[in-house]
């Protein structure tokens, strides 16, 4: 009886010292990746230049304060006029949190992007679980993230960092003044080379008439993106040609088995996409 008695109390011990027991996660609210980008009043990307905390106290309450300074690199959503913003939270030592949703933040001189909201009552703070990523060599990479899974969702943190990729990538194009030109319908053909390096084809088709249509909509409503050095060579790959009778240059695209496309017209990387799962098919039959 001793020992399980003492069991018993090691067991809730243990419950206590977790803030975060899986039962409570589970009744946190889902947000998805894309509801996430959303609902922030503002997303930046900035740099850690401090993190304070400290010991509040009062009549009523002992609490743990937490100060976080961000300077402000460039902000991809909403209007933010400073310079640096200071993030701001007492957390209750007497009172077991519920919401599962943490301020830890990355080391000093780490390059972020944060989103966040204007809470009425305590200003600006995180929008929520998933709010913080850390930005290494253009990369998003989510700090301390978390997945949600329920009867109807299931969201796993790389679902979160790669719409965060493409956000911060579109809108990253966006402020430096680079936009992309959606190609015009009705080119008079399409050439699709499938094709694996080094220089081996695979096998090609030439689409004409009706089917040009929906593989220039793909191209345009797509919203993968690509940087070559993160592509593997060895993957297959697709040249798709698309050319127009009246003064169009041909514009050649490759499209990678990972996200995003090159126009090799230009040389740069383009937004939108092609998709593989299209293209695939058509070799199929």
């Amino acid at each position: 009886m001793r020992k399980t008695g003492f069991c018993v109390t090691v067991l809730v011990c243990l419950t206590l010292l977790n803030p975060f027991p899986p039962q409570l996660r589970a009744k946190m609210s889902v947000f998805s990746p894309q509801d996430m980008i959303r609902i922030s009043d503002y997303i930046e990307v900035g740099e850690i230049k401090k993190d304070v905390t400290s010991k509040k106290r009062n009549a009523e309450y002992t609490a743990t304060r937490k100060e976080v300074t961000i300077s402000i690199e460039s902000v991809l959503k909403g209007d933010l006029a400073q310079k640096e913003i200071v993030l701001k939270r007492d957390i209750r030592t007497d009172i077991m949190r519920t919401n599962g949703v943490d301020f830890n933040f990355p080391k000093k001189g780490k390059k972020v992007m944060l989103l966040l909201r204007n809470y009425e009552s305590s200003g600006i703070s995180l929008t929520y679980a998933n709010s913080i990523c850390v930005i290494k060599k253009g990369k998003v990479q989510l700090y301390d993230g978390m997945g949600f899974g329920s009867n109807d969702v299931n969201f796993d943190p790389n679902d979160y960092e790669k719409a965060y990729q493409t956000f911060y990538d579109k809108r990253k194009r966006e402020i430096s003044g680079e936009t992309f030109q959606p190609l015009s319908v009705n080119p008079e053909y399409i050439i699709i080379i499938k094709k694996q390096t080094p220089n081996k084809v695979l096998g090609s088709i030439v689409l004409q008439g009706d089917q040009v249509n929906p593989i220039v909509n793909d191209i345009n409503t797509s919203h993968k993106l690509i940087e070559t050095k993160s592509c593997d060579p060895s993957n297959d790959s697709f040249d798709v040609v698309v050319h127009y009778k009246k003064g169009f240059k041909d514009r050649a695209f490759t499209d990678f088995d990972c996200p995003g496309t090159i126009d090799q017209t230009s040389g740069i990387m383009i937004e939108p996409g092609i998709s593989i799962q299209n293209f695939d098919a058509l070799f199929k039959h």
